[in-house]
């Protein structure tokens, strides 16, 4: 990996990890505040941890709370 490149706040970042995809292709809007429902992922969008189980890997996904 030569390059990488997050969003300067958490939820696009947040969901473009838990999808694989550009925060422009699962978000309608950017919530300023992390942890919006505003910003939360479809809950019918498959994400990277839908298809790793799928292949039959166990999955987690650890992040941290802000307040």
């Amino acid at each position: 990996m030569q390059r990488h490149y997050t969003h300067p706040i958490c939820t696009p970042t947040r969901a473009s990890m838990m999808t694989g995809r550009l925060p422009v292709h699962v978000l309608d809007e950017f919530s300023p505040a992390c942890g919006d429902e505003a910003g939360a992922v479809p809950v019918n969008m498959t994400t990277v941890g839908d298809k790793l189980s799928q292949a039959g890997y166990m999955t987690h996904f650890v992040g941290k709370w802000d307040n």
